[in-house]
C-alpha cells in the first residue's frame, strides 16, 4: 500500500505555458487512509470529484486503483467534544 506524497513542480521547467498549480499537492491512492477531509479529484480526470473524510479509505473508481489529489480542503471550524 502506497502512502500519501507531496509532489512539487519541476524547478527547472522553462515553459511559461505551464498550468498554474499549487506548489505542493497532497496525493493518495486507493486503499490508503485520507489524511485530510476535503474535496478530492482523480488525477488525470478532474471531473471525478468526491468529498472524502479524514481517516476514510480512498475508493477505487470503476473497479480500478486510483490516484487522488486534494483540490479543496475542508476549512469549516470543528468543535472539540
Amino acid at each position: 500500500m502506497k502512502r500519501l506524497s507531496s509532489n512539487r513542480p519541476d524547478a527547472g521547467s522553462s515553459s511559461s505555458a505551464t498550468l498554474a498549480r499549487p506548489s505542493t499537492w497532497i496525493t493518495a491512492v486507493t486503499g490508503s487512509h485520507c489524511p485530510r477531509t476535503g474535496l478530492w479529484a482523480v488525477l488525470g480526470d478532474s471531473s471525478t470529484r468526491r468529498t472524502i473524510f479524514e481517516g476514510d479509505l480512498f475508493p477505487s473508481v470503476a473497479g480500478r486503483m486510483t490516484a487522488w489529489r486534494l483540490v479543496q480542503p475542508d476549512t469549516t471550524p470543528h468543535a472539540n467534544s
